[in-house]
């Protein structure tokens, strides 16, 4: 597969989110959900198969939000790396061997915390990343510490407010007040899980033998 396993983790809650609007609509995608459960597995069981990118912080916790990891597996891993990634006080580094708080990795962070039930960490965090909120109440994109210290005001890197960044804090606030029809969207309310691997060797047997089937049933079969 080759690409970081954070890539993967975002094309899969994509992919989630269109088999709900598949089955909305009436259209069954049984195909999607075996891409789904393929590549879960392989992001959750086979790390082999990516690029190693552990300095980033999004591939430490996109397989939590992209809903791959539950439960103690989930919690282990965000156990195994929070020291490496987490700043009290302060946020999420964007990269691991960096001095740089960014507010849009925070807040996925968040995302996914709450997506395991760790609520009141989760809030937590959030309340640390607000001292990158401007006086219009856009957010920077992150501030870099030099030296590591933390104590200090930081400066802001790069000097800049986009939209997709205030879209993360967005996100991570209304997931944390709740009340909303898509507050739960990133704890899997409402999105298929995909198939176990039992049900995806199960329906690949049967996949092969329909294809086989059709194969079989052509013209030139006996040729």
């Amino acid at each position: 597969m080759g690409r970081r396993p954070g890539a993967h983790g975002r094309a899969l809650f994509s992919v989630r989110c269109a088999i709900a609007c598949a089955e909305r609509l009436g259209r069954e995608r049984p195909d999607w959900e075996l891409s789904v459960g393929s590549l879960a597995i392989a992001v959750a069981h086979r790390p082999e198969r990516f690029l190693d990118k552990e300095r980033w912080a999004m591939d430490w916790y996109y397989p939590i939000l992209g809903g791959i990891l539950r439960g103690d597996a989930a919690h282990a891993r965000l156990a195994a790396r929070w020291d490496k990634f987490v700043v009290p006080g302060r946020g999420v580094r964007c990269v691991a061997d960096q001095p740089w708080i960014t507010a849009a990795e925070t807040c996925e962070c968040v995302l996914a915390l709450d997506a395991v039930g760790l609520h009141e960490r989760a809030l937590e965090l959030f309340r640390w990343v607000q001292f990158l909120r401007a006086d219009d109440g856009a957010y920077w994109t992150g501030a870099s510490f030099d030296g590591e210290r933390w104590n200090l005001e930081g400066e802001l890197y790069p000097v800049e407010q986009p939209t997709w960044n205030s879209a993360a804090v967005v996100l991570a606030a209304n997931a944390l007040g709740g009340g909303t029809p898509t507050s739960g969207l990133f704890r899997g309310e409402g999105l298929p899980a995909g198939l176990t691997a039992e049900e995806l060797i199960q329906a690949g047997i049967e996949i092969e033998s329909q294809r086989g089937a059709r194969r079989s049933t052509r013209p030139d079969a006996g040729d």
